[in-house]
């Protein structure tokens, strides 16, 4: 077994007195109980360097990888009291640490930048994410803090928070935090398949892209299961993204979805199936049905020319009224709903003949 390196606490504590209040990384661990030990040390001052004791604070993160970081600050002349047991240091280089410090604090303050703010709003977004299923490890991972300054905000004992710390832990989303082997439902997971199924797609080519068993596949599209693993809903999501961009070949497929009346995926628009038809033919694939198409192309939304060319044969017919039963001259087309006796009960604005002032 190879034997761990060496580390020089020396020019670590050095760099840490030079940025007062700035937490610092001391160095990794593989096991917690020594990270846990580095940092207990440092609090008491057993280590040489980072005497007097109670000048530096430490605690322990970790991160994605599940090591264990020993994150240390110096925070200038130990605090002192009945509470703690000792005078604290009078040493010059305390003092001054401690004037920095304060001037820090003091400035910050003034310009509505404090320090520390309440802790309210983090352990509302805490409970919010463990309430919806995040895991511990996940939470300690992503945001960088210790297992006990979780818990104390989780459970509320905790009141107030450093700024910064305030903004990582608001920052953090559901989606980094969620427990991979937590069951959720299955709903997004059930759409998502059957619009790939009824954009074209066969159901052993989407196994293959989300890396899950055609069975598991075949049971989501057929909504034999109401909820699925959260690490199987990010694998589906991720192959709808890739397959959505891709047109389907398989003609079953797309009967299918026709025939069930499922949204196929936007061609080109990942994560947004397409409501309504199976297809962009108006749920008749290329070169099927005729009819199909040309009901689609006739229950199309009118385009720009179309409202250009009513707009013109409603222009005609304000200028040229007719009587019922009269002949309409060329390329004006009427309609009973256009006579006189059909119109005589509108509101029509008034006209003013061409050349005339208004």
């Amino acid at each position: 077994m190879s034997r761990r390196h060496k580390i020089l606490h020396a020019p670590i504590a050095e760099g840490l007195r030079a940025l007062p209040g700035e937490w610092g990384l001391v160095d990794n661990y593989v096991w917690r109980s020594a990270a846990r030990g580095t940092a207990h040390h440092i609090q008491t001052g057993a280590l040489r360097a980072y005497q007097p004791a109670g000048s530096f604070e430490a605690e322990v993160r970790h991160d994605a990888d599940g090591d264990a970081l020993v994150y240390a600050r110096y925070v200038g002349r130990p605090r002192s009291g009945s509470d703690t047991g000792r005078p604290g240091c009078s040493c010059e280089q305390c003092r001054a640490a401690m004037r920095a410090y304060s001037r820090r604090r003091n400035l910050m303050a003034a310009t509505g930048r404090q320090l520390t703010i309440d802790a309210a709003p983090v352990t509302a977004h805490l409970r919010r994410l463990w309430a919806a299923g995040a895991g511990w490890n996940e939470l300690v991972a992503v945001t960088s803090c210790s297992s006990s300054s979780i818990s104390a905000y989780l459970n509320g004992t905790r009141t107030i928070v450093r700024r910064t710390t305030a903004c990582r832990i608001l920052s953090v989303r559901l989606a980094q935090v969620i427990c991979p082997n937590r069951s959720v439902s299955a709903l997004g997971s059930v759409r998502r398949l059957r619009a790939l199924v009824a954009a074209g797609h066969q159901i052993q080519e989407i196994s293959q892209a989300c890396g899950i068993d055609q069975t598991t596949v075949s049971y989501l599209v057929n909504q034999h299961i109401e909820t699925a693993r959260a690490a199987t809903h990010q694998a589906i999501d991720a192959a709808f993204e890739r397959l959505s961009m891709v047109p389907g070949t398989d003609t079953r497929s797309i009967a299918r979805g026709r025939q069930n009346g499922w949204p196929a995926a936007r061609m080109g628009q990942p994560g947004r199936p397409q409501r309504g038809a199976a297809s962009r033919h108006g749920g008749v694939p290329p070169g099927g049905d005729r009819r199909g198409r040309c009901r689609a192309r006739q229950s199309a939304p009118p385009t720009r020319g179309h409202r250009r060319a009513a707009r013109r044969q409603l222009e005609l017919h304000r200028q040229h009224p007719l009587a019922a039963g009269e002949a309409a001259p060329s390329g004006l087309s009427v309609t009973p709903r256009h006579t006189p006796a059909a119109t005589a009960g509108r509101d029509e604005p008034p006209t003013t003949p061409i050349g005339e002032p208004r």
